[in-house]
Formats: C-alpha cells, structure tokens, sequence
C-alpha cells in the first residue's frame, strides 16, 4: 500500500515539475509588453526638471505675494505628472497688509515645451515653460 502511495506520489511531482518547467519555456517565448517600454522610454526622453519647476515655482509665489518680503514654506512639493508636465503645491508663511505673517496655499500646474537636450541652463529659458493652471488661496 506504501508502495502505491509513493508511486503516486512521485508521479505527480513529475507532473508538477513538467508544468512548471512547460510554463517557463511559454513565458520565455511571449513577447514583453510594449505599454510599460513605451513609458518608461518616455520618462528617459526627458532628465527629471523637478528642480527647475521648483526654482520657476519660488519665482511665481514672490510674483503673486502682496508683500514679497520675508516669506518662507511651511511646506512645499513638486510631483511629476507625466515626461514633461509638473504640479507645484505649497503653503507660504507671509506677511499680510497689517505686518501679520498668515499661510497662502499655492497649486501651480506647468509644462516644459522646450528640447530633450538638457545641456544648457534650464533656469535662463523661461519661454519653454508654460502655466497651465495655477491657484492661490488663503
């Protein structure tokens, strides 16, 4: 009776195996799939300008501060949406018309329209840049 038992056991382990082994040859063979290559290729087209949004962003918030002076984030963060789209949210401690500093939350959406040579200084090339949408709140 053992001895059945171990035979049937064994055989099935083959089988086991073969499958797995059937399985792996089949995988090999499929073709990778193009969706995920396409994007991650997209992302590599384009370095990575979260530090230039962030230098463009510092520029709009003093643009739209009523008294630019002595402001400071309480917090701030670039988040990239796509290979050449960036969001820009912050909130800003600043000084109101009566000397009290208050936060202004700020929400800026902007698109890099400029070449994927990233050799020359992409703080000089305003003109590449474009706000597509951006919010300031109190």
């Amino acid at each position: 009776m053992d001895a059945i038992i171990k035979k049937r056991r064994k055989k099935a382990l083959y089988i086991i195996l073969g499958i797995v082994i059937a399985l792996g040859i089949i995988g090999n063979m499929l073709p990778e799939s193009s969706t995920t290559d396409s994007k991650t290729e997209s992302y590599q087209s384009y370095a990575d300008l979260s530090s230039t949004v962030k230098v463009k962003s510092d520029k709009f918030v003093e643009q739209n501060l009523k008294y630019p002076d002595g402001w400071e984030y309480e917090s701030d963060k670039v988040s990239r949406q796509d290979d050449t789209t960036y969001t820009f949210q912050a909130v800003v401690l600043a000084k109101n018309g009566f000397g009290v500093r208050s936060r202004v939350s700020y929400f800026v959406r902007l698109v890099y329209h400029g070449t994927k040579d990233q050799s020359h200084d992409l703080t000089e090339s305003w003109n590449d840049w474009e706000v597509i949408k951006s919010d300031v709140s109190q």
